[in-house]
Order: C-alpha cells, then structure tokens, then sequence
C-alpha cells in the first residue's frame, strides 16, 4: 500500500476488525451479500487499494451516483450479527470508516480498503477463490464509445508438458 495516502485521522477512531474477524464476515453469506463483495473487489484491484464513490458505482454499473447506502447496509448488517459499534468518539456513525480509510481530493472523496481488510480479502482468494469465482461478471463503465471496460474473470491455463502427453 502506498503510503502517500494521507487520509483523516477520524477514520481511526472506528473499531478495527483483526483479518480473522474480517475473513469470518466476508464468509458469511447472510450478511455479505455479492453486491458488498463486488464493491470491496472493484476498489481492491485499484492501485493503492483506492477509488472513488462516483468510479466504485461507476465500475459496478450501479444505478446510483455513488455507493454509499449500499455501504451502510452492508455496515448496519455486520453491526446487527456481530454487535459491532461503529460510532466514532463524538457519537457520529461512519459506516465507511469501518472498510475504508478515507481522503478528500477534490472534486472527490477516496476511499482506501483498510489494511486488515485487504489481507482477508487476500486470505480468502487463495483458500477458495471465492472472491474471483463467485463475482465471475463483466463491470463496464458506461456507454460511449471508447470508454474503458473491465472484465473479471478467473482464467485456467494448461501445463504444456502434460497438453503434449495428453495428445
């Protein structure tokens, strides 16, 4: 992760899951839904484990402007299962803080994944591939000509030793 992401202190101030915690989360299909999933993955693939809210909804093909709500679902669901807090010291809720450290660049508000949610999120592609397989979708950004498209996929290739006896 770079480093040169300076983000607000008061993103620090939310309680930090440890990766157990977030790969037990990320499991549990009653409160991880494909669509929270999707979100994480999007922003996951960045460099710097950054984007913003208008290219996350964007990327997704979300019919919103941004991802926010969907965010505070996800985050109200963990909160209910779990009895997670997710108020800061001056009792203001932020339900992004709990995934993301977060930096205003103007016009745009980033958001970074947080450490601990990056290796889960790691942890959990190489024990089952569940983040690459379960999401297997094209993401295109927008309808204009020209316009950048990302696909994700998982791909299999063949070990040539073993095509060649096969044949």
């Amino acid at each position: 992760m770079n480093d040169n992401f300076a983000y607000k202190a008061y993103d620090q101030e939310t309680r930090q899951l440890t990766v157990g915690e977030w790969v037990k989360i990320l499991r549990d299909k009653e409160v991880t839904k494909n669509s929270d999933l999707q979100i994480l993955r999007v922003v996951f693939y960045e460099e710097d484990y950054a984007l913003n809210g208008k290219e996350i909804a964007r990327s997704i093909n979300h019919p919103g402007k941004h991802v926010n709500g969907q965010i505070m679902g996800y985050a109200r669901r963990i909160a209910n299962k779990y009895d997670i807090e997710f108020r800061r010291k001056n009792e203001k809720t932020q339900y992004w803080a709990f995934f993301f450290h977060g930096k205003y660049n103007a016009p745009y508000f980033w958001w970074q994944l947080k450490p601990n949610l990056i290796e889960a999120l790691k942890q959990l592609n190489k024990e089952r591939n569940d983040f690459n397989d379960t999401l297997e979708s094209e993401v295109i950004q927008g309808n204009a000509e020209g316009e950048r498209k990302l696909y994700y996929t998982t791909k299999y290739e063949r070990n040539k030793t073993n095509r060649d006896e096969a044949i």
